[in-house]
């Protein structure tokens, strides 16, 4: 059943999004199992991205770390720039993406495009993105993201696809300043 979002997020903004708490639940716990379990790799992690596209299907798991995006820029000709936000380019896109089974389950069972009105879905895909951020802002309060410095080098974010401004939103409610710095200069909406 949807609630309302009343926790304060960064920069003392109040939140009143619909959310759903099934939702955040499962999301929190696949989202942990996944990160728990890339995170153990020696690699220093600089974003992490659930992301979700118009069609509101279960959320993907991404992730980038200074090294891999250093192997990836030797074996790509693509332009740097062009790759170290793009959660799809990511070696780690989808990563363990059967942690997030339980998710998917969740999201099916509120139904899909295909079964609300047009005029519904906005909302219910509000829902769903609502829930995403929600999670990521529970972990983050948690410290599972880290904590001053160490938090400060990691962007997190809920993200739809195709991008767009509420993708910056969503990055400046989840993230302390220093963490976006480079973000908002190489990949906001």
């Amino acid at each position: 059943r949807p609630q309302k979002r009343t926790e304060k997020a960064r920069k003392g903004a109040f939140m009143n999004e619909i959310y759903d708490r099934k939702l955040v639940e499962e999301i929190k716990k696949s989202t942990l199992l996944t990160k728990n379990q890339l995170f153990q790799k020696s690699e220093k992690f600089y974003y992490l991205s659930l992301t979700i596209d118009e069609n509101g299907l279960t959320p993907v798991f991404s992730a980038w770390s200074w090294e891999a995006l250093k192997q990836v820029s030797i074996e790509t000709t693509s332009p740097i720039e062009w790759i170290k936000w793009s959660y799809s380019d990511s070696p780690y896109f989808n990563f363990n993406e059967t942690n997030f089974s339980n998710v998917k389950i969740a999201f099916e069972n509120r139904g899909n495009i295909y079964t609300f009105q047009p005029h519904q879905w906005p909302d219910e895909l509000s829902v769903r993105i609502n829930s995403m951020e929600c999670a990521l802002h529970e972990l983050d309060l948690d410290g599972v993201f880290g904590t001053e410095k160490v938090r400060d080098s990691i962007v997190i974010n809920a993200e739809i696809v195709p991008p767009d401004a509420a993708n910056t939103s969503r990055a400046r409610r989840l993230n302390p300043p220093a963490a976006l710095k480079d973000w908002l200069i190489e990949a906001a909406e």
